[in-house]
């Protein structure tokens, strides 16, 4: 009976209350929504972009070379079609790298092996020895922490 009388006096600002903690509650659950919503967008745009760079190196004769482990690169050096494609190719790392810090991307399971044995080829390898130095500190150490001895 203490509960009704007390509730007859103060229903105004219970239900100012219960609705301040259900705007509050919503408001929460509609960023996590939100967040999962930006989430897969980037997973799927990071996915786009990677496959449009692979459908470049499908599409292109002059990039065959790029994925052969033995290349005579003093006979037929890096072509500059090759350089452009492996540049193409560490710029996504670098996004994917960011995307995965910002917890935007799940890093592909296999991720670290990709980079190990794509670096471990000579035309990628010999691209990134020659262009390093146009990246940040952090971004080195992550792709070469990858590099096989």
């Amino acid at each position: 009976m203490d509960f009704l009388h007390w509730l007859s006096h103060n229903w105004f600002e219970t239900l100012e209350r219960l609705s301040l903690a259900t705007g509050l509650f919503l408001s929460a659950y509609n960023t996590r929504i939100d967040w999962k919503s930006r989430h897969f967008s980037s997973q799927i745009e990071i996915n786009k972009a990677h496959r449009e760079i692979w459908s470049e190196y499908a599409n292109s004769p002059a990039l065959k070379r790029v994925k052969l482990s033995r290349v005579d690169l003093v006979a037929h050096p890096v072509t500059q079609a090759e350089t452009d494609f492996v540049v193409k190719l560490m710029n996504h790392l670098a996004l994917v790298r960011s995307g995965i810090k910002l917890k935007m991307y799940v890093a592909p399971e296999k991720l670290s092996e990709d980079i190990s044995q794509f670096f471990a080829l000579p035309i990628p390898r010999a691209v990134w020895n020659s262009t390093r130095h146009f990246q940040d500190r952090t971004f080195i150490e992550f792709v070469e922490k990858h590099f096989q001895p």
